[in-house]
C-alpha cells in the first residue's frame, strides 16, 4: 500500500501545538493505492519534483500466465513511477520498470532508487540501472554489474552517482548520454550523503564520518569526525549534508538507550548532532537529545535512524517510536525540522515513519518507506506526505 496524504494549514512554530494534536489548523487528504502481496513496496523510494518512484523488490506475481508481462518475473521486484498533476493534489501511475532477466544481480529490483532531474536510477541486488524520461516513458540507458551485494541507500546529484558495494564506495560519473564511468573506490562502506554542487560526499561508518572532496577527477578524504563520547552509540548510522555541504547532520540512534523492565519497554534511544564547517574545521554546535525532557525529541526511539535534508528543511525518522514494547513492531514517527541562524528548529511531528526515504521540499513532499524488523513482521506500505512550509 502506499498512502498519498496532504498536510495543511500550519505556519511556523506558533500553530505546531495544534498540528499534532489535531485541533484547529491541520487537515489531511490522502490517496491510497494497494498492493495486493507481501512485496517489501516501499522499501526503495525516491521523489523528485512530481515524479515519485517506490520500489517492490520482493514482488512475486501469483499466476505468471497473468497478463501484462511486467508482472509475470517472479521474486525480481518491480519500481512504480508516480507523476502529479500540477496543482499537486493526487498521484497516478505512470509506468512500471522491471528487470530484463532473471540473473542473480537483478533480483530484488527496487531495494534501492535515486532521482536526479529526469534521470532515475535503481539498485538491484548487485547491479544500478540508470534510466532517462523519454516521451511516454523511461529508457534503460546503462547498467553496471558488481561482484558484491548494494547496500543501500544510493546518492545521485548532478551527475555523480555513490553507491556502497561490499565494504567500499564506489562514486561515478553519469556522462551526457546515461553511461557511467568509475571515478573513485572508498573504504570503508556505510550511509552516504552527497551535497547539492555533488563535490563533497559523508560516509557514516563504525563510529565515526569520512568527508571527502573532489578535485575534478578525483575524491580525497579531507576530514574524519569521530564519535563524541563512548556512549554515541550507533554514530554514523546517517548522515546529511547540506546543499553547500557546509553543515553536516550525524545519527546515532542507539545512544542513551532507556529501558523499562517492569513492561518490557524502550522509554527512548538515539540523537542527532549538527556540524557546521567553519575555518576548515568542523564544530558541533547542536546536539537533538531523547533523554532531555526539554526537546520535542524526548522519548522518541530510534531517533536519528534515517536523516533527509532538502532546502532549509530536515527530516528525522524515529521508526522504533510510539509502540514502545520492544517484543511488537515498532509504528515509528518523523520529525520536521527547519534550519534557523544555522541551528535546527523544531516545526512538527509527522506520521509513522520507516527507514528508507526521499525528500523534496521544492515541492514539499516526503517519502518515507518499510522495512522488515527482525524478518519477522512486515510493515506494507510507503507514504507520501505533502507538508506545508510556508
Amino acid at each position: 500500500m502506499i498512502k498519498l496524504s496532504k498536510i495543511g494549514g500550519f505556519g511556523l512554530l506558533c500553530t505546531v501545538a495544534s498540528m499534532l494534536f489535531g485541533m484547529q489548523g491541520a487537515y489531511a487528504q490522502s490517496q491510497t493505492f494497494y498492493f495486493t502481496d507481501y512485496s517489501g513496496f516501499g522499501t526503495g523510494v525516491a521523489v523528485c519534483g512530481p515524479t515519485a518512484a517506490v520500489g517492490a523488490p520482493y514482488f512475486e506475481a501469483w499466476d505468471p500466465d497473468t497478463p501484462p508481462p511486467e508482472w509475470n518475473l517472479l521474486g525480481l521486484g518491480l519500481v512504480n513511477v508516480y507523476t502529479t498533476n500540477a496543482q499537486r493534489t493526487s498521484w497516478t501511475l505512470f509506468t512500471v520498470l522491471y528487470p530484463d532477466d532473471a540473473l542473480p544481480e537483478n533480483q530484488e529490483f527496487g531495494k534501492a532508487i535515486a532521482i536526479y532531474r529526469n534521470r532515475l536510477v535503481i539498485a538491484s541486488n548487485a547491479a544500478l540501472h540508470i534510466y532517462e524520461r523519454r516521451l511516454g516513458g523511461y529508457k534503460l540507458l546503462d547498467t553496471v554489474v558488481f561482484n558484491d551485494a548494494i547496500s543501500t541507500p544510493i546518492q545521485f546529484k548532478k551527475d555523480v552517482l555513490a553507491v556502497g558495494v561490499g565494504s567500499s564506495v564506489r562514486v561515478f560519473r553519469i556522462g551526457p548520454y546515461g553511461n557511467a564511468s568509475q571515478e573513485a573506490s572508498l573504504s570503508p562502506a556505510g550511509s552516504l550523503s552527497l551535497n547539492a554542487n555533488a563535490d563533497t560526499l559523508a560516509v557514516g561508518v563504525g563510529g565515526a564520518v569520512h568527508l571527502y572532496h573532489r578535485h575534478d577527477p578525483t575524491w580525497t578524504r579531507s576530514d574524519i569526525i569521530t564519535a563524541p563520547s563512548s556512549t554515541a552509540a550507533g554514530f554514523g548510522a546517517s548522515v546529511a549534508l547540506s546543499g553547500s555541504g557546509k553543515s553536516l547532520l550525524v545519527g546515532a540512534p542507539d545512544e542513551d538507550a532507556q529501558y523499562s523492565y517492569l513492561d518490557n519497554s524502550i522509554l527512548w534511544r538515539g540523537a542527532v548532532y549538527v556540524y557546521l564547517h567553519s575555518k576548515d574545521h568542523w564544530v558541533r554546535v547542536q546536539r537533538l537529545a531523547t533523554n532531555d525532557p526539554a526537546q520535542p525529541s524526548y522519548a522518541m526511539v530510534g531517533f536519528g535512524q534515517e536523516i533527509l535534508m532538502s532546502v532549509g528543511n530536515v527530516w528525522i525518522t524515529a521508526p522504533w517510536s510510539n509502540m514502545q514494547n520492544s517484543s511488537e513492531l515498532q509504528i515509528g514517527r518523523s520529525s520536521l525540522y527547519r534550519w534557523n541562524a544555522g541551528r535546527l528548529e523544531f516545526v512538527a511531528r509527522g506520521p509513522s515513519s520507516w527507514p528508507g526515504g526521499g525528500i523534496d521540499m521544492t515541492q514539499r513532499y516526503v517519502i518515507e518507506g518499510d522495512v522488515w524488523y527482525d524478518r519477522l513482521f512486515h510493515n506494507e506500505g510507503a507514504h507520501i506526505t505533502e507538508i506545508s512550509t510556508n
